[in-house]
């Protein structure tokens, strides 16, 4: 039984569509769990960051508005990378993961990763 335990804590855990209830394993506690609702996240604007290129992001759901003109057209994603002319899906909200911040300490937090983008490469598909 500890293995599964441990198991559990290193490997990330499928994020829900709804984000209303993620939960991780407490290491070290057995049969605990840490639990998170984000779902109040999903109904805030994207978030914008501008640089060389530009990123928007939508926790807990695909961007459905101020969506940036080079991205329309594209498949729904939380994320983007755009700039004038291009865009590039920054990850599939079906392939969303959740990891602990720190595994040997669930309860600190959790980050969201939102994998398989288009573009970058074979081996490193882009992801946000």
């Amino acid at each position: 039984m500890l293995q599964i335990s441990i198991l559990l804590v290193l490997f990330p855990a499928t994020l829900s569509l709804d984000c209303s209830s993620i939960s991780l394993p407490v290491y070290g506690e057995s049969g605990s769990c840490a639990s998170w609702d984000l779902s109040p996240m999903a109904s805030l604007s994207p978030a914008t960051y501008n640089s060389t290129f530009n990123y928007i992001l939508q926790v807990c759901g695909n961007i459905k508005k101020n969506i940036p003109s080079p991205c329309t057209g594209k498949a729904s994603s939380p994320a983007y990378q755009y700039d004038n002319t291009q865009c590039y899906v920054l990850g599939k909200l079906g392939d969303a993961f959740v990891y602990p911040v720190d595994p040997s300490n669930t309860t600190t937090g959790i980050r969201i990763s939102y994998n398989n983008g288009e573009g970058g490469t074979s081996d490193w598909p882009r992801a946000v």
